[in-house]
């Protein structure tokens, strides 16, 4: 259960797995921000079950650019760490 929205809603730990190096491989490709937009944003999945919209913020001018590797190592920080394993928090984890 996803306590910030108070929904049932969520995401299986394999599903998001897959398409982490999709995103991170299309973000370091890009390079840069999507147009008119302080971010590069993708969704995958639409509609499914499994559907997830990915974002990567970063200071419009700033001197970055989109790593895969650290994008990838990043962003399974993120699913490793969400409340898994809280069964007070996130009892269907």
């Amino acid at each position: 259960r996803n306590l910030v929205e108070n929904t049932t809603k969520w995401m299986g730990r394999d599903a998001f797995n897959n398409v982490i190096p999709a995103f991170c491989q299309d973000a370091e490709d890009q390079g840069v921000q999507d147009k008119d937009s302080a971010s590069l944003v993708r969704s995958y999945n639409g509609g499914g079950l499994d559907a997830v919209t990915l974002s990567m913020d970063w200071p419009s001018g700033a001197d970055f650019k989109p790593n895969k590797g650290d994008c990838v190592g990043f962003m399974t920080t993120v699913m490793e760490s969400c409340e898994g394993n809280d069964p007070d928090q996130n009892p269907m984890n």
